[in-house]
């Protein structure tokens, strides 16, 4: 009974990730095809901000589907312990915050003041015009951490712990998350820094908790709407 527990959850592993690298190559062929045939649309922001809104929204759909019996366990964990939960995703918050302040800092030193390139990509978007915040809100906030910690901590990390152990888990998929991130560009190597340290901390609360996805997905949306109220302020 244990052993077929563990291979389906392998396979639930697996086809999170072929589905995240599927809706990634997919993403590119069709976004590029659109720009081909709509001459202009790549200089546009709303193009880019509605097309992202677009394959977040799907995929989020596609993979909670695929997921659907790990988070229906971990929503009912949730209702009998809310108050817990609650207290673990603010308290987690916190904890980023501090992290994200110590990193800005190391950076500094090395003379890097700059927003990384997917960072400064974002904030083009939403501060061109109020429904193209609505737009990178809405992906930011509520699909974007549903893929990411569906892929990163249930897929990666769970693949990873079951063939090493959980620090190779928690700093494996950490970069691996903050790779994926660099993937519109990048000027410097330490750049990397600033998600890595994020996906540690996601992946410490989520192996603290008994790998409660509830829990890392609502970090990570409470932290990805901090960030965006920041956008907001700065339009």
């Amino acid at each position: 009974m244990q052993d077929d527990l563990a291979m389906r959850e392998i396979r639930l592993e697996w086809r999170l990730i072929f589905l995240y690298a599927m809706g990634l190559v997919a993403f590119s062929v069709v976004y590029t095809m659109a720009l081909w045939l709509m001459p202009g649309a790549d200089d546009s922001l709303t193009f880019a901000a509605y097309g992202q809104l677009i394959y977040y929204a799907i995929l989020a759909t596609l993979m909670v589907r695929v997921a659907y019996r790990p988070l229906k366990t971990m929503l009912a964990k949730h209702r009998m312990q809310k108050g817990y939960t609650l207290g673990v995703i603010i308290g987690g918050f916190f904890f980023m915050l501090g992290t994200s302040t110590l990193v800005g800092i190391v950076l500094s030193e090395f003379g890097i003041t700059d927003t990384s390139a997917n960072q400064e990509s974002l904030e083009q978007m939403a501060q061109s015009a109020w429904y193209n915040f609505v737009a990178v809100g809405l992906f930011g906030v509520l699909f974007a951490p549903i893929i990411e910690e569906l892929v990163f901590r249930k897929g990666v990390f769970g693949l990873m712990e079951r063939r090493w152990n959980a620090t190779a888990a928690i700093l494996g998929s950490s970069l691996l998350f903050g790779a994926i991130h660099m993937m519109t560009g990048f000027s410097h190597v330490l750049e990397l820094l600033p998600y890595v340290a994020m996906g540690v901390a996601f992946g410490v609360i989520y192996k603290l908790t008994d790998r409660r996805l509830d829990i890392v997905i609502g970090m990570h949306m409470l932290w990805n709407l901090f960030v965006v109220s920041v956008m907001l302020i700065g339009m």
